[in-house]
């Protein structure tokens, strides 16, 4: 049922080139150093040195789990929440603004470059033609911009939520509405 007064998605960060390779990379070198220790350990009849190959096996799997990352979008009412998801499951909330709060909101490739003293929140997929950009005025951190890349739903919300004076408009299609 489609709630004119709540929308959340969830959104799963891409892993660019960069966080790629250094995912590939911790895998790799984690499988290398159990294998050599492992197999150290074998030849030499050094056991303790088993426990090691096991803390490594171990790190290796949960910096791996680190690099998953997931943002949850969450508006009700006139506010909005962003969560950041570590693992599938450390949650850490990154910001909450108010939405009647918002100086500017689009595309981020139409948005103006942001000054220096300016707080960036970066809760999006990717910076890529689907991320969106809010300028808000907030009580703690003053002047932010918060990139994301909204669903369609969240867009119908802002277009629904924001000042009239952003004049951001956004109609949903029929078919996204029953999904």
């Amino acid at each position: 049922m489609f709630n004119p007064n709540y929308c959340e998605a969830l959104v799963k960060k891409e892993q660019g080139s960069g966080l790629q390779n250094k995912g590939v990379l911790i895998v790799m070198l984690g499988t290398v150093l159990v294998v050599l220790i492992t197999l150290f350990t074998l030849l030499f009849g050094l056991y303790p040195l088993l426990l090691v190959s096991i803390l490594i096996a171990f790190g290796t799997w949960y910096l791996s789990m680190q690099q998953r990352i997931e943002y949850e979008y969450i508006f009700s009412d006139d506010d909005f929440t962003i969560t950041k998801i570590i693992a599938e499951g450390k949650r850490k909330p990154l910001i909450e603004v108010s939405m009647r709060q918002a100086t500017a909101f689009g595309k981020l490739s139409d948005a103006a470059p942001c000054a220096e003293s300016v707080t960036l929140v970066l809760a999006c997929r990717a910076e890529d033609e689907d991320a969106y950009y809010m300028d808000v005025t907030h009580p703690e951190y003053h002047e932010v911009r918060i990139i994301f890349t909204p669903t369609s739903r969240c867009l119908q919300f802002c277009s629904d939520h924001l000042p009239r004076t952003l004049r951001f408009y956004y109609q949903m299609d029929h078919a996204e509405y029953e999904v």
